[in-house]
C-alpha cells in the first residue's frame, strides 16, 4: 500500500472546529488535469474522502455530543453558543466539493472505455458517498450543475432528496456496472491492483473474497443508510419502498470493516484519526482544549451504561481513582473544570506513536471509511421497520443484528493499529459480559438502552418495578442509542445526522444545567426546542460568487435538513 504515496502530494492535516484543510493537494477543476490520469487520481481521491471522514467527524463532535471545552482555555465563542457563521464549516464544504472533483475526473476519463469500468464503478459510489455527506449538513447544495470546471461557475442548487435519489441512482449503476464488469472476465476489463485501491484492494482477492464483491456490498451499505433516512418522510416513502424491493440478497451489505490504508507512516503521512485524537509525529499532544462531555462518558461510566470493556480502551485513565479521564459539559468555562491529562491524549491509552487499541491505535491505523457495527445497525433498523426482510441479511433477525453490531463494535475497537485483536482481547465475550452487566436487577436506565426483550418501568411512588417486551419504538431507541456509542468519535457528524432524524439517544429538553440529560451546551443561544442547531450555514464563499443560485434566509437553529421531522 506505500505505494500509493509515491504519487500523492500530502500536506499536513489540520482538523479543527470551524475549519481543515485539504488532505490532499489535487487539481480541482475536472476540466484541468492536464498532468494525471484516473490511474493517479483514484487512489488519492480515496484517500481524501478517508481524510475527509475524519473531518467531518471532528469537525461536528462538539456539537453531537462527543466532547466538550477543557480547562485552562478560553474564548470558545461559537463552540460553546451554536451562534457560529458562514464561515465556520466552510472547510467541509471546499473539501468535499474538491474530492468530488477528483471523483467525477475518473468518471469523465473513464466512462467511455469499458475495459475501465471497475475505475468508473468506484469512482460513482465514491462521488455519492461525498453528495450524501454534503446533504446531511448542508440540505440543497450544487449537483447537476456542479462538477463541470468553468462551464458552470455558478451552478444551480438542487434539492436533497432530488440528490439522494440522484446518488442512489449511481449506486445502482455502479453496481450493475461492476457485475457486467466481472461477467465479462479479465480478457476484456482492466483490473485494479491492490496499490490502486487502498479501500478494498481493487480486483485482488483478500479472506476469499474479491475486492470488487466489497465494493458491491460497500455501495449498497450506503445505499441502505440514505434509503432509511428518506423513508420515514412521508414525501418520499414510496420512492424508498420502491428501492428497498431492488436490494440484493446476493450481494448483501458490508461483511467486514471497510477502512483506508494506503501506507501510513508516522512522520510524513500518519493516519488522520491519530493526527485528530492521538499525538504529532514529535509525540506532542494534538488535542489539548477538548476533553470528553459528561454526556458520552456516562454510556461507559455506569451514570447511564456500564461499559469497561469499551471505555477502558477509548480513554485514557478510564479506571483511575486518582487522575481519572477529564470530563465536562459543553458551555462549562468554570474554573473547575479539568484540564487534559499530562500524560498525553485523552483519546489514546498508550504512549506517543506506539501501537495500541482503541480510537487512536498507532500512527498507522487505517482510517474508517463504514465499519461494520454501522452497517448491522442500520440492517438490524431496516428489518425491524419492516423495510427489509432477512433474506437480505442472511436470515438475521433485527435482534440478531442488534447484538452483532455491538459485537463488530467492540471487535473494532480491540484491534490494534495492525488490524490484529490482542489475543487478551475476546469481543464476544465481552460484548456479551456488557449486555448481561446492563441487565442486572434493579439497573432500569441500563436495561432500557441495552436488552432487546425487557423494558423496565419504576413506579414514582411505591418504587416498584414492572416490566414488559419493548415497543417496536423502544427497540429502535436501543439500535440508534447503541450506534451512537459504536461511532462514537470516529463518526460523530453521523450520530449528529442520526440524533436529527430519530431524536436518539433521548435528552431532556431544557435540561442545561444537567449533563446527563442534555449535551447541549449550557451557553447555547438556539432557539431550538433542544437548544442544539438543527444544521450547519452555508459558505459565505457562496453568496459572494453565486448569490442568485445560494439559499437565503437559512436559520441555524429553525432550517432542516430534509428527512429531519424534529
Amino acid at each position: 500500500m506505500k505505494k500509493i504515496f509515491k504519487y500523492i502530494l500530502m500536506g499536513a492535516v489540520v482538523i479543527g472546529v470551524s475549519s481543515c484543510k485539504k488532505y490532499l493537494d489535487i487539481n480541482t477543476n475536472p476540466n484541468n488535469f492536464t498532468s494525471s490520469t484516473p490511474a493517479l487520481v483514484l487512489p488519492q481521491a480515496i484517500v481524501a474522502a478517508a481524510a475527509s471522514n475524519v473531518s467531518f467527524s471532528q469537525t461536528l463532535a462538539d456539537i453531537s455530543g462527543a466532547r466538550a471545552n477543557a480547562g485552562g482555555f478560553g474564548g470558545f465563542g461559537d463552540v460553546v453558543t451554536y451562534d457560529f457563521n458562514t464561515s465556520t464549516f466552510a472547510g467541509l464544504w471546499t473539501q468535499s466539493y474538491d474530492n468530488a472533483n477528483d471523483f467525477q475526473y475518473v468518471i469523465n476519463e473513464t466512462s467511455a472505455d469499458p475495459t475501465a469500468v471497475f475505475s468508473t464503478s468506484i469512482a460513482r459510489i465514491m462521488k455519492a458517498l461525498v453528495f450524501e455527506r454534503l446533504v446531511n449538513q448542508f440540505n440543497d447544495v450544487p449537483y447537476s450543475d456542479a462538477l463541470k470546471g468553468v462551464a458552470s461557475l455558478q451552478p444551480k442548487y438542487d434539492k436533497g432528496p432530488d440528490i439522494y435519489k440522484a446518488s442512489i441512482a449511481d449506486l445502482d449503476k455502479a453496481i450493475a456496472d461492476i457485475i457486467a464488469g466481472q461477467a465479462a472476465g479479465t480478457s476484456k476489463i482492466t483490473a485494479i491492483p491492490a496499490t490502486a485501491d487502498p479501500l478494498f484492494g481493487g480486483t485482488t482477492v483478500t479472506a476469499g473474497v474479491n475486492g470488487m464483491d466489497r465494493w458491491k456490498q460497500f455501495a449498497q451499505t450506503i445505499k441502505l443508510r440514505m434509503l432509511i433516512k428518506m423513508a420515514g418522510v412521508p414525501a418520499h416513502s414510496a420512492y424508498a419502498t420502491a428501492e428497498f424491493a431492488k436490494l440484493s440478497a446476493s450481494i448483501g451489505f458490508l461483511t467486514a470493516d471497510a477502512v483506508v490504508q494506503p501506507g501510513y507512516v508516522q512522520r510524513d503521512r500518519p493516519s488522520p484519526v491519530y493526527s485528530a485524537l492521538g499525538f504529532s509525529a514529535t509525540g506532542t499532544n494534538v488535542l489539548t482544549s477538548r476533553i470528553p462531555s459528561k454526556w458520552i462518558f456516562s454510556f461507559y461510566s455506569g451514570a447511564k451504561i456500564i461499559d469497561p470493556g469499551r471505555g477502558s480502551v477509548i480513554y485514557r485513565n478510564f479506571s483511575s481513582t486518582t487522575a481519572p479521564t477529564p470530563i465536562n459539559q459543553l458551555g462549562d468555562e468554570s474554573a473547575g473544570v479539568p484540564q487534559v491529562l499530562a500524560a498525553g491524549s485523552t483519546w489514546n491509552t498508550s504512549t506517543a506513536n506506539t501501537n495500541t487499541i482503541g480510537i487512536a491505535k498507532s500512527p498507522t491505523q487505517a482510517t474508517p471509511m463504514l465499519l461494520l457495527t454501522e452497517s448491522k445497525f442500520l440492517q438490524a433498523e431496516a428489518v425491524l421497520r419492516g423495510y427489509i426482510t432477512t433474506a437480505l441479511t442472511g436470515g438475521s433477525s433485527a435482534e440478531a443484528l442488534y447484538s452483532q453490531g455491538i459485537t463488530a463494535s467492540f471487535n473494532y475497537l480491540y484491534k490494534d493499529g495492525t488490524g490484529a485483536v490482542p489475543s487478551t482481547k475476546n469481543p464476544t465475550t465481552d460484548a456479551a459480559t456488557y449486555l448481561t452487566a446492563n441487565s442486572v436487577a434493579g439497573n432500569i436506565i441500563g436495561n432500557n438502552l441495552t436488552n432487546w426483550n425487557e423494558q423496565r418501568t419504576q413506579n414514582p411512588t411505591t418504587s416498584v418495578i414492572t416490566t414488559a417486551v419493548p415497543t417496536t419504538e423502544q427497540r429502535i431507541e436501543r439500535i440508534i442509542t447503541q450506534k451512537y456509542i459504536a461511532l462514537n468519535s470516529i463518526a460523530n457528524d453521523e450520530n449528529y445526522n442520526e440524533f436529527r432524524r430519530t431524536g436518539y439517544p433521548a435528552v431532556v429538553n431544557n435540561a442545561a444545567n444537567d449533563p446527563l440529560s442534555t449535551f447541549a451546551s449550557r451557553q447555547s443561544v438556539s432557539t431550538h426546542s433542544d437548544k442544539l442547531p438543527t444544521r450547519v450555514l452555508y459558505p459565505q464563499e457562496e453568496y459572494n460568487l453565486n448569490p442568485v443560485n445560494a439559499p437565503a434566509g437559512i436559520n441555524k437553529f429553525s432550517s432542516l435538513i430534509f428527512w429531519d421531522l424534529n
